[in-house]
């Protein structure tokens, strides 16, 4: 259950980037996110060879977690700015 509910969320927010018109920056950095999480239970395989690609599963998960904070940086500014522009 969790493997497909952390997958999902990217595919939403890669969505909800193409409805809100969030342009190819935000676009492709979500694509990037996908792409990440998709890898990261690849990384965990215990029978992954040669053994030490195992250790980018640490390394994934700090780029995960560095993107999804941008990206979620990047939308609370987009709405504060459409906020007092509206």
């Amino acid at each position: 259950m969790g493997f497909i509910v952390l997958h999902l969320i990217p595919i939403l927010m890669f969505i909800a980037a193409i409805v809100g018109r969030m342009g190819r920056t935000v676009l492709g950095l979500t694509a990037a996110l996908f792409l990440l999480v998709f890898l990261q239970p690849l990384f965990a395989d215990p029978e992954l060879n040669p053994r030490w690609l195992r250790s980018f599963h640490v390394l994934n998960a700090l780029f995960i977690f560095a993107l999804g904070y941008h990206l979620a940086r990047r939308g609370t500014r987009t709405l504060r700015n459409m906020t007092v522009a509206g």
